[in-house]
């Protein structure tokens, strides 16, 4: 009985933890395609402003050469400002999947830890499966092959 809910323990733990990935990697393609529909609606805009130039060949695509370097300028900051907000918002989205994956590790080798008193089978082999491969069993040979399996 208790095997049975170590098991299901671990199974619901495995696939919390593929939710978690599922649900981290679909909120990095939504932020990527979040950068990717806010250059594209800067990039029409450039484009929208271009061809007013070409279909108005009175009009002065270039703008106004006294206030030309502000507005440069200006541009220039609003554009580091959008490019660190999208670095700010990888960044945290990175940094709680990778939290997200260390406490399931974490939780996952407390439970592997666990498991071993409680019943359930562990990756150690038992007295009996070791003697299979001795040919005069002692107490030394157990001694050194517990050693052996603690250190792994």
């Amino acid at each position: 009985m208790a095997a049975t809910m170590d098991e299901t323990q671990a199974n619901t733990l495995q696939t919390l933890g593929q939710q978690g990935e599922r649900l981290y990697n679909a909120e990095r393609h939504i932020d990527q395609s979040t950068t990717n529909a806010e250059t594209a609606q800067k990039n029409f805009k450039s484009l929208k402003h271009a061809q007013r130039g070409m279909f108005n060949p009175g009009f002065n695509v270039s703008g106004n050469p006294f206030t030309k370097s502000k507005n440069e300028q200006a541009h220039i900051e609003r554009e580091v400002a959008h490019l660190s907000r999208q670095r700010e918002i990888r960044e945290h989205t990175n940094h709680a999947s990778y939290t997200d994956n260390q406490r399931r590790e974490r939780d996952q080798k407390e439970l592997a830890r666990l498991g071993g008193s409680s019943g359930m089978p562990s990756s150690k082999p038992s007295l009996a499966d070791r003697a299979k491969y001795e040919f005069e069993p002692d107490d030394e040979d157990d001694a050194a092959n517990n050693e052996i399996d603690d250190n792994l």
